[in-house]
């Protein structure tokens, strides 16, 4: 069974372009029954960074706060491995301090100890500028996927109401 771990931007982007609350309710509800089974969630940091947004996905995730799991102590004596990979892949500065602030950084440790599949909506970039979540997720051999990989592996039906 295929568990999912889900970066904000998954979250933001499906509201703002092509599953909005507003329209699409059923995406967000299959999202929590999915949670309930331990299927998807995400994480605490993830929460943190989404709360900065005051809108719909903040108030979304308010209402459903069990979406976003706890570090525990087994991540967070793992993120010495994730640390020395982005020290040494010559990355800019900038980059490593903005991705070892993040919480790309922590949901990588998280799926990388929990055995989760990273679901995002990065794609992989040969960039020293920015470390995307793909490309660190490669070199630990972390499985990860875009939303619509997800859909059509989890095949879930969002149907019309009459």
């Amino acid at each position: 069974m295929t568990r999912y771990l889900v970066d904000s931007n998954v979250l933001i982007e499906s509201n703002n372009h092509y599953y909005g609350m507003d329209f699409c309710p059923a995406f967000w509800d299959w999202l929590v029954s999915r949670e309930n089974t331990g299927r998807i969630a995400s994480i605490e940091n993830v929460l943190e960074e989404i709360l900065r947004r005051k809108d719909a996905v903040s108030d979304w995730s308010l209402e459903n706060k069990s979406f976003f799991l706890t570090l525990d102590d087994t991540v967070k004596h793992t993120t010495h491995k994730l640390s020395d990979w982005v020290h040494s892949a010559n990355y800019e500065i900038e980059a490593i301090v903005e991705f070892l602030n993040s919480a790309d950084y922590w949901l990588i440790c998280f799926a990388m100890v929990h055995d989760y599949t990273v679901v995002t909506q990065e794609i992989p970039a040969n960039t020293l500028r920015k470390v995307k979540i793909p490309n660190a997720c490669n070199a630990f051999h972390v499985p990860w996927i875009n939303t619509f990989q997800m859909l059509r592996t989890e095949s879930p039906k969002f149907v019309l109401v009459k």
